[in-house]
């Protein structure tokens, strides 16, 4: 028995996305996923090995505009550890 190549996968694929209502070919859903991932926030390494890419720069030159401004989300977190680091240090000097 012949082993299934890259075409006959290519085929199968358009058959399927057609029933379904989309017009999309491997590629396409390959760009959907990546941007639907980074722009919901997934972690580009993550994505990145994904894709197979060979480095994370790869993706981040293709798609790392659409990755949400961590900016808020750093400042959140540094705002809570500086906290619990205050109430670290008040309670070590009053005991």
């Amino acid at each position: 028995m012949a082993s299934a190549s890259a075409r006959d996968y290519s085929t199968a694929f358009r058959k399927v996305i057609k029933t379904l209502g989309f017009d999309w070919s491997p590629h396409d859903l390959r760009h959907w996923i990546a941007s639907t991932a980074l722009s919901s926030g997934l972690p580009l390494l993550d994505v990145s090995g994904w894709l197979g890419h060979k480095s994370s720069n790869e993706t981040a030159d293709t798609y790392g505009h659409l990755a949400p401004d961590s900016t808020g989300r750093a400042i959140a977190v540094m705002d809570v550890a500086i906290t619990r680091h205050r109430a670290d240090v008040v309670l070590t000097m009053a005991a």
